[in-house]
């Protein structure tokens, strides 16, 4: 998935559209903040969902929500500020 990195601006508007399934929205936000292993492990989870495989929404989210504490002390201000636009957009 990693291209060429878009704007912030556009990654926060991207978030709305990425929602379909938990292990995409969560593949999306790893690819922005360019987490390798939560790419790999998403990515994974989201070929399960493309194969109609059984997938633990449960367990993408608690990944997810560890993913977020590390994209937290990497990128404070981005994470701030994505925080604040999910707050307001969901």
């Amino acid at each position: 998935m990693t291209k060429k990195k878009i704007s912030f601006n556009n990654f926060l508007k991207g978030l709305l559209y990425n929602d379909t399934s938990m292990a995409e929205y969560s593949l999306y936000v790893a690819d922005y903040f360019e987490q390798k292993a939560y790419i790999k492990l998403f990515g994974e989870y989201e070929a399960k969902e493309n194969n109609d495989e059984e997938v633990d929404d449960d367990e993408i989210y608690q990944m997810y929500l560890k993913m977020l504490e590390s994209i937290k002390r990497q990128y404070p201000t981005l994470y701030k500020k994505m925080d604040k636009y999910i707050d307001e957009n969901y």
